[in-house]
């Protein structure tokens, strides 16, 4: 096992034992970026702009190609304001995300991701 594994399995195990719901711990990004072949934290050990980032980022994408072929197009919305719709949002739930997992991590009181 290497080092980002035995990490990794240490950080399951001490999120298990706290309240928090699994879809919370370990969120559906994660577990698709896992099964892609990316190794990534627990965004609850993860450094608060890696968390902001993967949040924004996945937001804005598929909530924004939503947002594109169910409404916006329909409705006339040019390509950059949509884009920059997406943008503000994806920030504005990164954002919460980021300091939601912060939160999370000052809570519940977890160890440092270099101390697993």
């Amino acid at each position: 096992m290497n080092d980002f594994d035995r990490r990794f399995a240490a950080a399951q195990a001490e999120l298990a034992k706290t309240s928090m719901w699994s879809s919370n711990t370990y969120p559906p990004i994660q577990v698709l970026l896992g099964k892609l072949g990316l190794k990534t934290r627990p965004p609850h050990y993860a450094p608060f702009i890696v968390a902001f980032n993967i949040s924004a980022i996945s937001f804005a994408g598929v909530w924004g190609g939503f947002m594109w072929l169910l409404v916006w197009q329909k409705t006339g919305m040019s390509p950059d304001r949509a884009i920059s719709t997406a943008v503000i949002a994806g920030v504005a739930f990164g954002l919460f995300m980021a300091l939601n997992f912060a939160r999370g991590r000052r809570k519940h009181n977890l160890t440092p991701w270099h101390k697993l």
